[in-house]
């Protein structure tokens, strides 16, 4: 896959695979996606093109949603689980009339790709991003410029929708799709284009352009709550626990690993996930939740949001011991449980003109 930046970032290892992590400053990549416009590199995410025949049932069999019904030109965000119900990972599967796409991030794609092989009985998977570059745009008037700069007609394009425009001679696939929760947009693009096309992005005028990384995304998807897989996370809890529940279409009557998730629903949940925040900077991630002395759990994942020069992440509790609105102590300190999100994103407020 085409590098598309144009300045060294520095870089968080994920799965074996070096993805961007901080380009300016974590701050400014912050910024970037919540006031202004960022160009998040698609670096280690997995782009698989499946279609022929049984790529319909391939993909019914695999996701918690129902794939037999997206009518082209439509997305899911789905899980993909094993026969045990542990999350292989987290997907996006697009109708594109002929075939499929099938798009999973950094955290899962090793998995994704494998499981996904080994499933496979005849087929046709391929790895688009042999020859083609993913990324994405997000903030709030990311549509704007897409209008603007590349020409199309962005309001008729609804979330979960697809589209293909031509740049250049070039078939660009257009997804509205993203993980921070502001307008996001994902770009798939012949690598002999993207560069042309990076260009023309960052030529908009209507508001700043520059690159954002993990870090800053993190920080944006744990503000809202969004499901963060990796694997350290997955190891603490099962997705019930960790309230994902709701990328799970329980009426769907076959999928990999329903037959486990039902004995784990109708068991219920020991633990639940809480959001917490923490006066300070600090990297809290693996340390012991305690409640009036008691261990009552552990931090799954934090990190410091500059927006209110707090640290704050998810934290997985004791049922009884979960709720809004709740000091715990750790060694370093309190945290105080919060509803999400913790910080609104401003695309929620702004409508398309």
């Amino acid at each position: 896959m085409r590098k598309i930046y144009t300045e060294e970032p520095r870089y968080a290892e994920v799965c074996g695979t070096l993805v961007p992590d901080i380009f300016a400053s974590a701050g400014e990549d912050y910024q970037a996606i919540r006031q202004n416009i960022a160009i998040l590199p698609g670096d280690g995410y997995c782009a698989l093109q499946i279609a022929g025949e049984g790529a319909e049932d391939l993909l019914e069999s695999l996701v918690a949603k129902d794939v037999r019904y997206l009518m082209p030109g439509k997305a899911l965000e789905s899980f993909i689980l094993d026969e045990d119900a542990s999350v292989v990972g987290n997907v996006i599967v697009v109708n594109q009339g002929e075939g499929y796409l099938l798009l999973s991030a950094y955290e899962n794609a090793p998995e994704v790709r494998n499981f996904i092989g080994r499933k496979n009985q005849g087929s046709q998977i391929v790895d688009l991003l042999e020859d083609h570059t993913l990324f994405f745009l997000e903030g709030p008037t990311s549509w704007k410029l897409i209008r603007q700069i590349l020409g199309v007609d962005v309001e008729s394009v609804a979330l979960r929708d697809m589209i293909d425009f031509t740049y250049q001679g070039s078939k660009v696939v257009l997804i509205r799709i993203g993980r921070s929760t502001e307008y996001a947009y994902c770009f798939l693009a012949e690598d002999s284009v993207v560069d042309s096309l990076i260009a023309a992005i960052r030529s908009f005028d209507g508001a700043k352009v520059s690159f954002a990384g993990k870090a800053a995304l993190d920080v944006c998807m744990i503000e809202t709550g969004y499901p963060i897989t990796t694997e350290t996370i997955m190891n603490h809890g099962n997705l019930l626990e960790l309230g994902y529940q709701w990328l799970i279409q329980y009426e769907k009557e076959e999928f990999s690993g329903r037959e486990k998730l039902m004995d784990l629903f109708h068991a219920g949940v020991e633990k639940e996930k809480i959001l917490f925040i923490f006066e300070g900077e600090a990297d809290l991630t693996g340390k012991t939740v305690r409640f009036e002395g008691e261990k009552v759990g552990e931090i799954l994942v934090s990190a410091y949001d500059s927006a209110i020069s707090k640290t704050i992440g998810y934290a997985l509790l004791k049922k009884n011991f979960a709720a809004a609105g709740v000091e715990y102590t750790l060694d370093e300190g309190v945290i105080r449980s919060v509803s999400s999100p913790v910080i609104r994103p401003l695309s929620w407020s702004l409508a398309m003109e």
